[in-house]
């Protein structure tokens, strides 16, 4: 079963099977990033097999987006829960590529 948090420029569904799934589509920025940290405050990270992070509908992130994605990587860290990230399209590798954290974060695949 899925649960869709939403803005008007952002989708963000999550489900819970044995690893949690979050899907984000739309423009992860400062405005959306609220409803990104709501909808990762209610799965349950330490009781899943890993989590994976689905950027790849996402069309826009920002610094505040870039921030919240390594605010899910550090909590991950700390439960000692597996997180895969899907990789987003190029102009979203792209921003954490300028950052210096595209070697640090787990991405996998290819848009």
């Amino acid at each position: 079963m899925w649960t869709t948090f939403a803005t008007k420029y952002l989708v963000v569904r999550t489900s819970t099977r044995s690893e949690a799934w979050i899907e984000v589509a739309g423009e992860l920025d400062l405005a959306g990033v609220p409803t990104f940290q709501a909808a990762v405050r209610e799965l349950d990270l330490s009781c899943r097999g890993g989590v994976v992070l689905d950027l790849r509908r996402l069309s826009f992130i920002d610094a505040a987006g870039l921030h919240a994605v390594l605010d899910l990587h550090e909590e991950c860290l700390k439960l000692s829960t597996i997180l895969t990230i899907l990789r987003g399209p190029r102009n979203v590798q792209r921003v954490f590529e300028l950052a210096g954290v595209d070697q640090l974060a787990p991405f996998r695949g290819y848009p």
